[in-house]
């Protein structure tokens, strides 16, 4: 951390690259504050125009999710760079990592994320990614409702909100984009909430072109 405060990149690209979180007890929050710092390292190259580096320090990042948001960075700054080739080979290779992820609430929120990114490079595999979002959702296992331990129930409702955001945001810029594929879509969410997400996604599309 001190190391990319004061601007020296590499050195805390390696210096990431010699910790073994599995020496811990509990490795996950180490890895998690690890991934954090390398997304931010991530921001930081990209400002000094070091692209190569950013990528590298991208595909260290341990969670599918994180650095699916990394590589988005990156393809950002190569969209601002009008450089069409490397966003899409970035997007190719974000949408690898999206799906190696386990847990499958971000696993959507990656896909969803680069279903709205793909818009400024190549729109028309915006539906195939909007529904690897939500082959992801629906595969979401639902706790009983009727167990003891109300905390379970609680956080798999969370995730479904936390996810409906995002399926609102992707389902916005599909409709802009084509109607008739967004409502197949939205039949192919199982979950009755997360359809009404989609729907609102769809008014608000519509809306919004009426107004253009």
């Amino acid at each position: 951390q001190i190391a990319l405060e004061k601007g020296r990149f590499d050195l805390c690209l390696d210096t990431l690259d010699k910790v073994d979180v599995n020496v811990t007890s509990d490795p996950d929050p180490w890895q998690r504050s690890i991934d954090q710092i390398l997304k931010n390292l991530v921001r930081s190259v990209l400002t000094a125009k070091r692209a190569e580096l950013a990528e590298r320090a991208a595909a260290r990042i341990g969670s599918s999710l994180t650095r699916v948001e990394a590589l988005n960075l990156i393809m950002r700054y190569w969209v601002k760079a009008n450089d069409k080739a490397e966003v899409q080979r970035l997007l190719t290779e974000a949408s690898k990592a999206a799906a190696t992820g386990s847990d499958d609430a971000q696993k959507a929120k990656a896909f969803f994320l680069l279903s709205i990114t793909c818009d400024q490079v190549d729109s028309s595999r915006k539906p195939d990614l909007l529904l690897s979002g939500i082959n992801a959702l629906n595969n979401l296992a639902a706790p009983d409702v009727g167990a003891r331990d109300k905390t379970i129930y609680h956080n798999y409702v969370q995730r479904l909100d936390n996810s409906g955001y995002e399926l609102t945001k992707a389902f916005n810029g599909l409709t802009k984009q084509d109607e008739n594929s967004t409502l197949a879509l939205v039949e192919r969410l199982q979950k009755r909430d997360l359809r009404t997400f989609a729907l609102i996604g769809i008014l608000l599309g519509l809306d919004q072109l009426q107004n253009e």
